[in-house]
């Protein structure tokens, strides 16, 4: 893949350090990854319907067999059945090692990925990202999206296997998208959290850099998704 270090320093800096334009959200305020929840037991946190809305906008569609190994209420799964057109041969499954909706098989994600896909698109448990990242990698013949911290970058071992692997396409919000603990769904939901997610993008076949994208803004109608 050749060294694409270099650009995981650029990238903090500019999530740190990114400038306001007017009618923008700064990115980040200070350096601080603390989340404004407790830290939940096996890492259920609950990205909102409307970041996996900005990702389908931005990329190419999907075609094949997509699934998300880790889906826990399915909110990836429904976003993706909504942009999928009716004429699609492509169909998405949900997958979650707890049995929180009866429309989705209880397995380990490891043996769901396993199973070979053409897609994977996922929020999978921060503390198992990389070896999630391995194994979908590894059964998929098209991408594997995952939404990660940015921290996800830092390191230099992680920088060493991310060279190795075809990333080619990381999403930043202008905005900071908040995860919800999977016990709080159903309150009021805080907002503007100081840790940053982006959307992970690999594509097999991809030689090179990867690219810093800006992920589509956030519409009024997906606010409450």
């Amino acid at each position: 893949m050749g060294a694409n270090r270099w650009w995981i320093g650029g990238i903090l800096r500019s999530v740190w350090h990114c400038p306001v334009r007017k009618g923008d959200t700064k990115l980040m305020t200070t350096k601080a990854t603390r989340s404004p929840y407790e830290r939940v037991e096996s890492d259920f946190y609950v990205e909102p319907e409307s970041a996996t809305d900005r990702l389908l906008q931005a990329e190419r569609p999907f075609f094949g067999r997509i699934v998300d190994p880790c889906c826990g209420q399915g909110n990836v799964v429904r976003s993706v059945k909504r942009h999928l057109s009716p004429d699609s041969c492509a169909s998405c499954a949900g997958y979650d090692l707890v049995s929180r909706d009866p429309e989705f098989l209880v397995n380990d994600f490891r043996e769901t990925l396993a199973l070979g896909w053409s897609s994977v698109i996922s929020n999978p448990p921060y503390n198992q990202a990389q070896e999630f990242a391995e194994l979908a990698l590894k059964h998929t013949t098209d991408r594997v999206c995952l939404f990660l911290r940015i921290a996800f970058l830092e390191g230099r071992k992680r920088a060493e296997w991310l060279d190795k692997t075809p990333l080619a396409r990381i999403y930043l919000p202008a905005d900071r998208i908040s995860c919800t603990p999977g016990h709080l769904l159903g309150q009021k939901q805080r907002h503007g959290g100081t840790i940053f997610y982006a959307w992970f993008v690999w594509e097999h076949g991809h030689v090179g850099f990867s690219q810093n994208r800006r992920l589509p803004p956030l519409s009024h109608t997906d606010e409450a998704t």
